[in-house]
């Protein structure tokens, strides 16, 4: 009779454990994003499609940890790049989704971005990485744009002149770690959204038979490769 009672009770644990866990793994995404000081009681998730955003989903804030959201859902999001907006519709983050939908964020009303820190997606790590850098760089190019403009305006050749190669060299080591970044993440989503802000550059213009140089070859080449850089086969770059 004992150990009648104790198989029942060793099947009813496997059972009630494995029900848990399909309760648990029934899930296709689980995004959780835990936010210090956040006084929202909701919080919704969006993706671009196009030029237009759509809602995908809301969160409402865990009663037993304020300042904690989770978004989740039984079938999978399509892959691309996602908004999450406060209760009042801002702009709080933008990430990306791909195969891997089970992932943290956690950060801080005084500065998302600064204070983001990501758990289960390398994706998205290797992403704030690179949003983080870029920013730096396009603040010291607003800087140096600024400087310029006023010394231009106050007639100032010499300044302007050398503002103007810095700002060159800027755009240019801008562009190139964009371009090792795309390749050091070849394997992961976030460098195909990379290459959508690549430039196509136009060669030298070849000269014709007689001599002159081909004043439509820039427009033929820039229409025939605009292209280059997109792979249209990819929904989620839509």
């Amino acid at each position: 009779m004992k150990q009648t009672t104790l198989i029942i009770s060793i099947l009813s644990f496997f059972f009630v454990s494995n029900f848990t866990y399909a309760q648990k793994s029934k899930n296709a995404y689980e995004i959780t994003i835990k936010i210090k000081n956040s006084t929202d009681s909701i919080i919704y998730l969006a993706n671009y499609y196009g030029k237009n955003q759509y809602l995908k989903d809301s969160a409402k804030v865990d009663p037993k940890n304020p300042g904690t959201y989770v978004f989740r859902g039984e079938e999978p999001l399509p892959g691309g790049v996602y908004i999450i907006a406060s209760q009042g519709k801002a702009r709080l983050l933008e990430f990306l989704v791909d195969k891997n939908q089970k992932f943290t964020f956690e950060t801080d009303t005084l500065d998302y971005l600064k204070n983001i820190k990501v758990k289960n997606s390398p994706e998205n790590e290797a992403f704030f990485d690179y949003i983080k850098t870029i920013s730096n760089h396009q603040m010291q190019l607003s800087k140096l744009n600024s400087e310029y403009k006023t010394a231009k305006e106050g007639e100032q050749k010499e300044l302007a002149k050398s503002l103007k190669k810095e700002i060159t060299e800027k755009q240019e080591e801008i562009e190139n770690f964009t371009i090792n970044y795309i390749e050091k993440n070849k394997d992961l989503f976030l460098s195909r959204v990379l290459s959508l802000s690549r430039e196509v550059k136009v060669p030298e213009y070849p000269k014709l038979e007689d001599g002159t140089v081909d004043s439509t070859f820039g427009w033929r080449y820039y229409k025939q490769n605009y292209w280059m850089y997109v792979d249209l086969t990819d929904d989620r770059l839509l």
